[in-house]
Order: structure tokens, then C-alpha cells, then sequence
């Protein structure tokens, strides 16, 4: 069932991978995973369920900056 799928969740596994490796090249030592495990599944959700090509990974959002902002005072709340 998810054979069909599987070159598009590497494809964003990839693209996610190569922002951490430009990150740490960059001398970053702390990542913040939620967000970028979030932006990964969401890219790879709007591929499969819509054939949408969103790049959310690779771009600002507006719509995903509101959601982000969202989870993190929904966490602080608790």
C-alpha cells in the first residue's frame, strides 16, 4: 500500500536532512525537532494525500509560523 509513496517520503527525509547537515555546518548546536519533524510530515502529507508541492520545508509560511507559534503555547500552557 505505501510502496508508491515511499521515493516521496525520502525525497522530503532528504531535503529535511540536508537544512540539519546546513545547520550544523553553520555551528548550530541545538534543534528544535518538533518543528522540523512537523514541516517533513506536512511536506510529505500534501505530496501524497493532494499532490500538492507546497516546499514547505524550504520556505517561510505564514500559515505554518502561526501553527508552530500555536504548539509552542500550547507546551508552555502545560
Amino acid at each position: 500500500i505505501l510502496k508508491p509513496y515511499i521515493k516521496i517520503f525520502n525525497k522530503s527525509a532528504t531535503i529535511m536532512l540536508d537544512k540539519w547537515q546546513h545547520l550544523a555546518s553553520e555551528g548550530s548546536s541545538r534543534l528544535d525537532m518538533f518543528e522540523h519533524i512537523s514541516l517533513m510530515t506536512l511536506d510529505s502529507l500534501q505530496k501524497c494525500i493532494f499532490s500538492f508541492d507546497s516546499r514547505c520545508q524550504e520556505r517561510p509560511s505564514e500559515y505554518i509560523a502561526t501553527i508552530l507559534e500555536l504548539s509552542a503555547l500550547v507546551e508552555k500552557r502545560n
